[in-house]
């Protein structure tokens, strides 16, 4: 599986992405003000990095925005190189006029014009997230999501452009609902597209979302965007070294002069 971005191509099976965001919020922040959350994102794990509060008077400094995050030093080499730059917005115009400058992603935009949208994407050779409207089960999910494709496919983009968005508008429940759906979740593996999960709602405490993004993983999702970007590339190494098959102590004694110790099954591992 592929996800095509602009002038590169992500593979996967891989380690699942870690998503950040920097929220410009204001027409009076500089680049000086933005710049080091942007590395900092970087610096920590970040492999997308969500921009988001971008208005018509930012568009002179997207170069530079650029600039920085492929200039930021990667936490390790699993990480994507140059990290994803994706863009939040509901407006078209702007979305328009700043896709071509280095962006890589599009989210955020109003779910009952995604044709527009994903024509825009079309144009500037972007990946999109689709997000459908307010889905509460995933065969409602599931369903949305098929029809999304449809139309993102017929606005001009190919499949490896698409990333699915598995995130449910919350339940009013006692969380059964949630807790149901997250353990059936690898069924939209069947579209054969990046899933991605947001776990930054309002009722994410941080022991909550690393207990989920640990399930996520376990289901296969591949995109995950989070509150704390450190902690989650942390959890997600620790994941790894679980996953890892143990060395008995007798085959460590090979180290002193009886060969090579035998290494880990590297398939077992997300991170390779």
């Amino acid at each position: 599986m592929q996800l095509q971005l602009p002038n590169r191509v992500i593979d996967f099976p891989r380690r699942p992405l870690l998503a950040g965001s920097v929220n410009w919020g204001n027409k009076d922040r500089t680049a000086e003000d933005l710049l080091p959350e942007l590395s900092h994102l970087v610096q920590q794990g970040a492999d997308l990095i969500i921009l988001q509060g971008l208005v018509m008077e930012h568009l002179s400094l997207l170069p530079r925005m650029v600039e920085e995050v492929e200039r930021a030093r990667p936490a390790d080499d699993t990480q994507i190189s140059r990290p994803i730059l994706a863009l939040s917005s509901s407006s078209m115009e702007l979305c328009q006029k700043a896709l071509p400058q280095g962006f890589d992603l599009l989210l955020g935009y109003p779910a009952e014009h995604i044709s527009e949208f994903a024509a825009l994407c079309a144009a500037a050779d972007c990946a999109i997230l689709l997000s459908p409207l307010s889905q509460k089960s995933l065969p409602e999910l599931s369903q949305a999501l098929k029809d999304a494709v449809s139309r993102a496919l017929a606005s001009g983009l190919i499949m490896e452009h698409l990333i699915l968005d598995s995130t449910l508008q919350p339940a009013n429940d006692d969380g059964s609902q949630d807790r149901r759906f997250m353990s059936e979740i690898h069924a939209l593996h069947h579209f054969q597209r990046p899933v991605f999960l947001d776990l930054t709602g309002q009722d994410s405490s941080p022991p909550a979302a690393l207990a989920q993004l640990a399930h996520g993983v376990g289901k296969g999702l591949q995109v995950f965007r989070v509150h704390d970007v450190s902690g989650s590339w942390q959890a997600l190494r620790l994941l790894d070294a679980l996953e890892r098959p143990p060395q008995a102590p007798s085959l460590r004694k090979l180290q002193k002069g009886r060969g090579p110790t035998p290494q880990p099954d590297a398939s077992k591992s997300f991170l390779l």
